[in-house]
């Protein structure tokens, strides 16, 4: 037991050390849990046109070089950034109850402009945003449609005369 004591006591002693704080977590695990902070911050400011990766680094405490080899895999920070304000902005096109204007969804997703919306939109997803929108629509309305057929022929069945058969009180 007394072994097992010190080792705990001499973990501690590590983790409270600043000067051995790196040494705790290295290599893929201290990257990991970096990146999940930066990605935090990221989705948190989508809307923020000006972020820029000195932003990033600095309210993470991280330099920009360490920054940089975090999202190297992803194509860099600002791809990244990028990436995540389009997905964003296609779900908000997904939604059913969306109506602001592209002008008002590019501001509200930090993307430039309506005309940049429109381009790195197409590229990404392959339509333009209002037809992308409209063709969500249209599916959410099949689909709806395909949900609610059953309960329409009960309900119409249920309101029909009840002719001969029906029991008279």
């Amino acid at each position: 037991m007394p072994a097992l004591e010190a080792e705990l006591i001499g973990f501690v002693r590590h983790l409270l050390d600043p000067s051995r704080a790196v040494d705790v977590l290295e290599g893929p695990a201290l990257d990991a849990g970096q990146f999940a902070r930066a990605e935090r911050l990221v989705l948190a400011r989508l809307d923020d046109r000006d972020l820029a990766p000195e932003d990033i680094a600095a309210a993470l405490g991280i330099s920009r070089a360490t920054l940089y080899r975090l999202f190297a895999p992803l194509g860099g920070v600002m791809a990244y950034v990028q990436e995540q304000r389009f997905l964003a902005l296609r779900d908000a096109l997904a939604d059913p109850l969306e109506r602001r204007s592209l002008t008002r969804l590019a501001g509200a997703h930090g993307i430039g402009s309506s005309a940049h919306l429109s381009r790195g939109f197409r590229a990404r997803y392959g339509a333009a945003p209002r037809d992308w929108a409209a063709a969500r629509r249209a599916e959410a309305v099949a689909r709806q449609g395909e949900v609610l057929g059953p309960a329409r022929t009960w309900w119409r069945g249920f309101r029909a005369p009840c002719g001969d058969a029906a029991v008279r009180t």
